[in-house]
């Protein structure tokens, strides 16, 4: 411990801002979730609060003696194990900085009851971490053996890394705890009784001894391979943990407000958890999942295929050389086929997409932000169809086989032998299927050299496809040409759901969201005061069914669209495994769920299109098939959707109205607690309405909504550390929470949720 060391007169230096390129920052960040639970220990936040006995905090700083001979003793083990002659001098002079704390042991404490500081014995908590330091720094860590049967110096000096990878995370955390209360408190304004921990462990002074300690860790570990960075990384990670037990292994006088669940009685009490779902559990907003596998599964328009090229036949008399084929007279009004034509049409007329790029995951937001029917990816691309066949899609026949073009007036059939073509005509310019004239004046020779079947009318042929050549005793019959093949919607049996094609529903999708993104910003504008007001949960309420009204007509306008027709319950499921959810978040429901002390249940309210998609990620991710969940629900027709969707919870009024029925239909007469966890607008009242509400995540149009209708927005340590400040007063009072309050938390993880319900353990 360092509180003791000679610290600046300046101000603080500011936050930590670790340097992500070493190691010892790396590992900081990496279990960054020990130092927010060390942060809500209940040592901390009394601290923090003032409400702390100066007899508990004695016997805590009297444990400091402890740390100090550990570290002492550490560095002089480090420093015979390093060969390099800079860290030896590095290594000295931290040692130094440690035994010079030892002697300003006895003044610093002074103020609290030196004596009796000394009388304390050492916690049990205390004991397990020096013993780790000093166990680290003798060599018994990983697959190194003890100093003394070390058989290289290479392995010698890995010892000196690890016994500074033992020691930093102390320094660190002390430092991030200091600068967390330093933030809340201004030690300058009032007298805080434990304003002299708060300086020194937040002062420039002791932000740059940490900043030498992590440097020195770097430097001892550039050269570590993958295997030694990750003993390193474990030894750091085990040092936090044995931190994070000592200081929830401080015994106190005085109630706190942290773990929330510490008081609850089972036989008394019932914590009801409230939680949404989209970017509050998961990463991604569902409505994105659904519409990407939509998009994914939806049917491809068919490649045209080419027809066969006939088979030369060697009994076939071939024509003259000097014969040409009848050239059609150039005319400006007759047309010429295309050179190439585009994919075959589906019987709906959709055209084939351009690109066969599938699309990538969309980035999911709410709101305003990118509101709660996402885009669909951007850079989605439809698939490119193969090369048509020339001339209105009817494959291309070989020249000797090839139709006359139709002319207006019926001509009867030539032979072999026909005279040839007027000079003054032209080779045809196209080889496709007949076209008709547009003028009569000019008819066209044939191009084959077997004449038609006479058409039965003066009109064009209707058909596609090329008419048929006599055959010929003594030639074989020319293959037919192949029918244009069907797309999905045509091969689908009567009766089952039909769906969009591929590109019409990417377009679609992308118009929805863009147009439900400018729809959503223009609403939530709507509904603002020109001024902010005193906060009024009935006036909110009113303000947000305006909100809901918009939701179920853009609602409906997904369900109208088609969109989600013809998904398949199984792909929706497996969709719903596969969902990457929040970090933490499993873990703590987990907690919650399996703990047979904790009279809680767990409530899943969602803005979710299908109910079954959110019940496969929490099944698949811990087994969590005990939690209540409501959201819309799906129909389906023998396991696939019909793209209907049974509205449960579409709005604001909705949610409120399910998070009452359910606190209506508990028919337990113990004392409740409410909490509810969310992230957005659609939340906002139920996270009033609640005992706890607390916001995760950083919403603009949730920020916005509320602060213009009074809604405070704390971060939750601060809160805690008032909360803290009223209970110890009221002496534990159980109205230190009430709903409807106009106040919100904050917070940035799940472990800071799961800290403030149940602790570290």
């Amino acid at each position: 411990m360092y509180a003791y060391l000679k610290a600046s007169s300046s101000k603080s230096a500011g936050p930590i801002v670790p340097n992500d390129k070493g190691p010892a920052a790396r590992c900081f960040i990496l279990f960054r979730r020990e130092a927010e639970y060390a942060r809500y220990s209940p040592y901390i936040l009394s601290l923090a609060a003032a409400s702390l006995t100066i007899d508990d905090f004695r016997r805590c700083i009297s444990q400091d003696v402890s740390f100090l001979n550990a570290f002492a003793r550490a560095y002089e083990l480090a420093e015979d194990c390093s060969d390099d002659d800079d860290e030896k001098v590095d290594i000295l002079k931290l040692r130094k900085s440690i035994l010079d704390a030892v002697e300003m042991h006895d003044s610093f404490v002074e103020g609290w009851g030196l004596d009796l500081i000394k009388a304390c014995p050492v916690n049990p908590a205390t004991l397990k971490y020096t013993e780790f330091v000093l166990k680290t720094a003798s060599g018994d860590v990983g697959k190194l053996k003890a100093l003394g049967k070390l058989f290289s110096r290479f392995e010698r000096t890995r010892v000196a890394a690890y016994a500074v990878g033992a020691m930093t995370p102390c320094l660190k955390l002390h430092g991030f705890i200091g600068k967390e209360i330093e933030a809340l408190v201004d030690i300058n304004e009032y007298k805080h009784p434990y304003q002299k921990w708060i300086f020194n462990y937040s002062c420039e002074g002791y932000l740059d001894l940490v900043q030498q300690t992590e440097d020195l860790m770097d430097k001892l570990s550039v050269a570590f391979t993958g295997e030694e960075l990750r003993i390193n990384e474990n030894v750091y990670h085990q040092a936090l943990k044995l931190l994070v037990d000592f200081f929830y292994a401080q015994a106190l006088t005085r109630p706190t407000v942290v773990p929330l669940t510490k008081w609850h009685d089972p036989a008394r009490d019932h914590l009801m958890l409230f939680s949404d779902f989209d970017l509050t559990c998961s990463v991604l907003d569902s409505s994105a999942i659904l519409a990407e596998l939509a998009i994914l599964t939806a049917p491809r328009p068919p490649k045209a295929a080419k027809a066969p090229e006939s088979p030369k036949s060697p009994e076939s008399p071939k024509a003259p050389e000097s014969f040409k084929a009848p050239t059609a007279p150039e005319s400006s009004r007759a047309r010429r086929a295309p050179e190439s034509s585009k994919a075959p049409q589906s019987s709906r007329g959709r055209r084939a997409p351009e690109s066969s790029k599938a699309p990538q995951p969309s980035r999911a937001c709410k709101a305003s932000e990118s509101s709660k029917v996402p885009r669909a990816p951007e850079s989605s691309k439809a698939p490119q169809s193969s090369k048509a066949p020339k001339a209105s899609q009817s494959p291309k026949a070989p020249r000797s086989l090839e139709a006359p073009k139709a002319t207006q007036s019926p001509k009867a059939p030539q032979s072999l032998g026909a005279p040839k073509a007027p000079q003054s005509s032209k080779a045809p310019q196209s080889l496709g299927a007949p076209k008709a004239l547009q003028s009569s004046k000019a008819p066209k020779a044939p191009q084959s050299l077997e004449a038609p079947k006479a058409p039965q009318s003066p009109k064009a042929p209707q058909s596609l496809e090329a008419p048929k050549a006599p055959q010929s005793p003594t030639s074989p019959e020319s293959p037919k040409a192949p029918e244009s093949p069907k797309s999905d919607d045509q091969k689908q049996p009567e009766g089952q759901i039909r769906r969009m094609l591929f590109a019409e529903m990417k377009n679609a999708w992308d118009e929805i969201s863009r147009e439900y993104t400018k729809l959503y910003r223009k609403c939530i504008e709507s509904i603002l005061p020109s001024q902010k007001v005193a906060f009024n949960y009935e006036t909110l309420h009113t303000a947000l069914e305006v909100v809901s009204d918009f939701e179920k007509r853009e609602n409906s306008k997904v369900v109208e669209s088609g969109l989600l027709k013809g998904l398949k319950l199984q792909d929706i499921k497996r969709a719903g495994a596969g969902m990457i959810l929040q970090d933490g978040c499993i873990p703590f429901f987990e907690k919650i769920a399996k703990n047979e002390n904790l009279n809680a249940s767990i409530h899943i309210l969602s803005y979710c299109w299908c109910g079954d998609l959110v019940r496969a990620a929490f099944s698949s991710a811990g087994g969590l098939d005990a939690v209540n969940i409501q959201a819309n629900e799906m129909s389906f027709e023998e396991s696939v959707s019909t793209g209907e969707i049974i509205g449960k919870i579409e709005s604001p009024i909705d949610k409120v109205e399910a998070f009452n029925n359910i606190l209506r239909g508990c028919s337990d007469e113990k004392r409740k607690l409410t909490v509810f966890i969310g992230d957005s607008v659609g939340d906002l009242l139920c996270l009033l309405k609640a005992d706890v509400g607390i916001v995760i995540g950083s919403s603009e149009s949730l920020r916005t909504v509320g602060e213009h209708y009074g809604v405070s927005f704390v971060p939750l340590f601060a809160g805690l550390v008032e909360k803290q400040k009223e209970y110890a007063e009221a002496e534990g009072s159980d109205c230190v929470w009430k709903g409807e309050s106009g106040i919100l938390y904050t917070v940035e993880s799940w472990h800071e949720i799961h800290a403030f319900l149940l602790g570290y353990y």
